[in-house]
């Protein structure tokens, strides 16, 4: 009987006396707020009206209006007791929507949501209905395009502060510190570039490619060739490693090293972008097999060594 404490309170205003009814709820006097709580904590709201950390304005200048006007505190009516924490949930919810929100105008509350804030303690028989409720939701279109446009709105024009921004940069390094995480999410970009390249491929088979028919100016080709000429590395360079690659032809079985990829490529009419870019997620192209690794120790430029 320990978990069956908590309960479901009305406050209540005292000077609309009547019978109001909603439902299968009825009421001497006009309803105005609905909450959910455990031992004294349905009284916290009257506690709260005179400070400035209360949110719901229209909750704090009810309770301020009633206590100058009668000099008394709301009426506060315990509607139901001796209840879990979910089923005090459940009846919350159902009690705001049958009554209805002030700020919605379906009614006189001044709930700003529609009930069931918290994180109650469920069982594990509980979590499992309640996955499988949520998953039949999300295969309705209606109900997900509902919930991802609500999202899009609420975070709409919001900016992160810097403690969250340093929050977040801290969890992803710590993530990809992981041997596991980095592995599956340097696996998915590989797969993801590798599917939109085909894609690519077979979209523009029956379309036009919008660079057809263009040619670069010689202004644009001399830039293109100086800065190409100034970044060249004897490796590829990552901070302050390199990247050694291995080529071996099927054909002839001759095996090469090299520090630079783009001279390789160009000394055995290979196509340096394709090479590139297969080299990350593939080990075969034509007659050649190849691998990279990567060799960790600075390596100067050329004309660092001149002096």
């Amino acid at each position: 009987m320990k978990n069956n404490i908590f309960y479901v309170y009305v406050y209540l205003d005292p000077r609309n006396y009547g019978t109001y009814q909603y439902g299968d709820y009825i009421f001497q006097y006009e309803p105005f707020y609905v909450g959910k709580a455990k031992y004294n904590n349905g009284y916290r709201h009257i506690r709260k009206c005179n400070l400035k950390k209360d949110n719901n304005k229209l909750k704090t200048n009810k309770i301020k209006k009633i206590q100058r006007e009668t000099t008394k505190d709301p009426i506060i009516l315990k509607y139901k007791e001796g209840l879990k924490e979910y089923d005090a949930i459940l009846l919350e919810i159902n009690m705001i929507k049958y009554i209805g929100r002030k700020d919605l105008n379906t009614g006189p509350l001044v709930n700003l949501t529609a009930g069931g804030e918290g994180n109650p303690k469920l069982s594990e028989k509980s979590k499992k209905q309640k996955g499988q409720k949520i998953k039949k939701w999300w295969k309705n279109e209606k109900y997900r395009n509902n919930i991802i446009e609500k999202n899009k709105e609420a975070h709409k024009g919001k900016k992160l502060s810097e403690n969250h921004k340093r929050k977040i940069v801290e969890s992803s390094k710590y993530l990809w510190q992981q041997k596991n995480f980095r592995n599956k999410t340097i696996k998915a970009i590989r797969l993801s570039s590798f599917k939109q390249s085909k894609s690519l491929k077979e979209y523009y088979k029956n379309n036009k490619h919008p660079f057809d028919g263009r040619k670069h100016k010689e202004i644009t080709k001399k830039k293109i060739s100086n800065t190409l000429h100034q970044k060249e590395l004897i490796g590829k360079k990552n901070g302050n490693n390199i990247w050694i690659y291995y080529f071996k032809n099927i054909i002839t079985n001759k095996k090469f090293k090299t520090y630079s990829l783009r001279k390789f490529c160009d000394e055995n009419n290979l196509n340096f972008n394709t090479i590139s870019r297969y080299i990350t997620f593939k080990n075969k192209y034509n007659n050649w097999e190849f691998r990279r690794k990567i060799y960790r120790k600075l390596i100067r430029r050329k004309n660092d060594h001149k002096k």
